[in-house]
């Protein structure tokens, strides 16, 4: 039997931190609490100065804890398997794609299932892993040979058989997920 020649479509590695937008949106908010402490007595009009008081420290507070915390968990996850993917510690699943359950244009999740693993995969997700779906052009279709890469079910490789694969996966591995 002549072995499968895969072509890689995703690499974690290549890929890099896809949630940079949240610490921006993070820092705007940071932004919004410091220019609202600043004005606090005029946008108050001295009619409730410790309302104003309160209510620009607790913005700034919360900002702060959503950037560092929110985010920081984000980027923990992306390092955690970034990491696995550079020490070859993650696990490797290889077969056809089966019970392949498409999320709907506007829909939460999709899942499919490749030798004993099922995965899942969801348009709206922060990871930074492989997570496209196939109605945002993800190149996974029920049938098609793969082999996975992942920690934990959360894939940080995609190959597909060359040969095998739709259009759309014709992506450079080095591409950012959508």
């Amino acid at each position: 039997m002549n072995p499968i020649d895969y072509e890689l479509v995703f690499d974690i590695e290549r890929s890099g931190y896809q949630g940079w937008w949240g610490w921006a949106h993070g820092l705007l908010m940071i932004a919004f609490g410091v220019c609202v402490l600043l004005n606090r007595d005029r946008l108050a009009r001295s009619r409730h100065p410790r309302f104003a008081l309160a209510f620009s420290v607790g913005w700034l507070i919360l900002a702060v804890l959503f950037t560092i915390v929110g985010n920081g968990v984000n980027y923990s996850q992306y390092a955690r398997l970034r990491d696995a993917r550079a020490a070859h510690t993650y696990s490797v699943v290889e077969g056809r794609v089966e019970d392949l359950e498409a999320m709907p244009h506007g829909g939460h999740m999709e899942s499919f299932v490749v030798g004993d693993t099922r995965f899942r995969c969801a348009e709206y997700e922060t990871a930074s892993s492989f997570h496209d779906t196939t109605s945002q052009g993800s190149p996974i279709r029920e049938g098609l040979q793969v082999r996975i890469g992942h920690v934990g079910g959360e894939i940080v490789t995609l190959e597909i058989a060359r040969g095998h694969h739709p259009a759309s996966a014709r992506r450079r591995p080095d591409d950012k997920p959508r």
